[in-house]
């Protein structure tokens, strides 16, 4: 689906998607936590380049129930997008220390109201969702049957 999200999209001199199978499932059915993702590409890249993480504030608020949350603010910078419902202030109940809350930026002025989680409900209940969806993902989870669709 990412591969679809990123073909998708205009393909400029100064921005393009590409697809990476640096997140993709393991072949054995282990998690692929994004821990090793972000490990796994912090070794590909230079010691002056930054990885940016951009993430709802809904899952941030979440962090400390991931794999090792502060490895994770080690290896990337955080962008958090505020959500319907979700105060950005709540993320102090984090207790960040400062050098990690120095590598979250969040971006207040974003009102994006569907998450993931909400368009995995939808979809499950026989929600149409063509107004969240490119028709290309749309057609994908409906060819796969995923989500209860």
């Amino acid at each position: 689906m990412v591969s679809l999200l990123c073909e998708s999209q205009p393909r400029t001199a100064h921005l393009w998607l590409e697809a990476s199978s640096v997140d993709a499932p393991h072949a054995d059915g282990s998690p692929n936590y994004t821990v090793d993702t972000l490990s796994k590409l912090r070794d590909d890249c230079s010691k002056n380049d930054s990885l940016f993480v951009l993430v709802g504030a809904d899952a941030f608020l979440d962090l400390r129930r991931w794999k090792s949350p502060d490895g994770l603010l080690q290896l990337a910078e955080w962008i958090v997008v505020s959500r319907p419902n979700v105060s950005l202030q709540q993320l102090q109940n984090l207790k960040l220390t400062p050098t990690q809350l120095s590598r979250v930026h969040l971006l207040e002025d974003v009102h994006e109201p569907a998450s993931a989680t909400d368009i995995r409900k939808l979809l499950g209940a026989g929600s149409d969702c063509s107004e969240l969806l490119p028709v290309s993902i749309l057609n994908y989870i409906r060819a796969h049957h995923l989500y209860g669709t």
